[in-house]
């Protein structure tokens, strides 16, 4: 195809629930490099968490995710064209960031690990996250600030105009679902995160995480990144590591990120990992391209 020009994204840390394919790993010296790599940087075993039904430590599902997605991407970076960026949501901008080389895989991955200890601490009151659809974001805000004397609430991932995803603590956060639902929100979905990320809530592990972040070794990335703080793309990997450890306690816009993908004349997104939320989000937000996704090795034919 004439001027084919793909985004390469990766999805966040909900994908770990859906089931991760060993395919990669059973046919891919590469794949499987990586994963020893990692195994023997953090002593566990990575084959085991995302391949075997067995119990996986919470600190180590996100990670052990992060691992699979990037061994897929170490198969298909070798066998097709160059892409024209990166996107991850949530989480998954950090592999996003170490598929550019706006730093070293095991350095974002030691990042990646510290975080996850301390997002696992115990918070004073529980925490969760809704995805709200088929509500005006004007009247959303408003339910928010409405209910916000229970504790914080708030928009934390701007999807497109009618859907987002809310975060807060209760009781705030279930009288604004429950206020949503009264001005007409078709959907009121939990996400059953445990925790609200990208909001203020996430303020104090943003703050203890930043010494991990600043041990960072920024590069100049091979590719652009397209952050999930603001948006917009770049290829100073300062800038994208810095705007990677803001979005802990910030909302997501990926409304403006795919306008800014169809700006740049995107013609193909393609996932990589299990399930296909961030090709979901994008067509919802209104990505003007084809998607593929990359699941399994019959997906690379």
């Amino acid at each position: 195809m004439h001027n084919v020009r793909t985004i390469f994204a990766f999805p966040g840390r909900e994908a770990f629930t859906k089931s991760l394919d060993d395919s990669f790993y059973r046919e891919y010296p590469e794949a499987r490099a990586c994963f020893e790599l990692v195994g023997d940087a953090f002593h566990q075993d990575f084959a085991a968490y995302c391949y075997r039904e067995e119990p996986v430590p919470a600190v180590w599902k996100g990670i052990a995710l992060a691992v699979h997605c990037y061994a897929v991407y170490q198969v298909v970076k070798r066998r097709f064209s160059a892409p024209v960026g990166f996107v991850g949501y949530s989480q998954g901008e950090f592999i996003a960031c170490a598929g550019a080389e706006a730093a070293g895989f095991l350095p974002i991955l030691n990042t990646m690990v510290h975080l996850e200890g301390i997002l696992q601490e115990p918070t004073a009151r529980k925490q969760d996250m809704f995805r709200i659809m088929e509500l005006e974001r004007s009247t959303l805000d408003h339910c928010c600030r409405e209910a916000s004397d229970g504790g914080y609430v708030g928009i934390s991932a701007y999807i497109c105009g009618d859907q987002h995803v809310i975060s807060g603590e209760q009781p705030a956060l279930q009288r604004a679902v429950r206020l949503a639902k009264k001005e007409g929100a078709r959907w009121a979905l939990p996400l059953y995160t445990a925790r609200a990320y990208h909001c203020p809530l996430c303020k104090g592990a943003q703050k203890a995480a930043q010494s991990h972040f600043a041990a960072l070794i920024p590069r100049k990335p091979i590719y652009p990144v397209y952050s999930c703080l603001d948006g917009e793309k770049s290829v100073d990997g300062a800038e994208l590591l810095r705007k990677l450890s803001c979005q802990i306690n910030h909302p997501l816009r990926w409304d403006h990120l795919v306008e800014n993908l169809n700006r740049d004349g995107v013609t193909h997104l393609w996932e990589i990992g299990p399930g296909c939320t961030v090709s979901a989000n994008t067509r919802v937000a209104g990505g003007d391209f084809s998607y593929h996704w990359i699941h399994t090795t019959k997906d690379l034919r």
